[in-house]
């Protein structure tokens, strides 16, 4: 009877243990961890979005700004440039008519 009271002995205090374990997970280390874990990842997910945001909001910006800046100054650009070559023009034909009036 012993070696069979020793065994029973010894598996009803594994299941115990067991159950003491379980039982401190739950109640305590569970609520502990989730307590001090999940403000920590709301944080660790909020920059993290953040910066997401961020580096998504400059790289539109330059995008947008590289554009605007294109198209400005291609409009600028032919603006100037008709204005100048119309004025060259204008006086080189100016010039040619007037020595082909005066008889030059």
């Amino acid at each position: 009877l012993e070696p069979l009271l020793e065994r029973t002995l010894e598996r009803t205090l594994e299941w115990l243990l067991e159950r003491l374990l379980e039982w401190l997970l739950e109640r305590t280390l569970e609520p502990l961890l989730e307590r001090a874990l999940e403000p920590l990842l709301e944080r660790t997910l909020e920059r993290t979005l953040e910066w997401l945001l961020e580096r998504l909001l400059v790289r539109l910006l330059e995008a947008v700004g590289m554009a605007v800046g294109m198209a400005v100054g291609t409009a600028v650009g032919m603006a100037v440039g008709m204005a100048v070559g119309t004025a060259v023009g204008s006086a080189v034909g100016m010039a040619r008519w007037s020595r082909c009036w005066n008889g030059r």
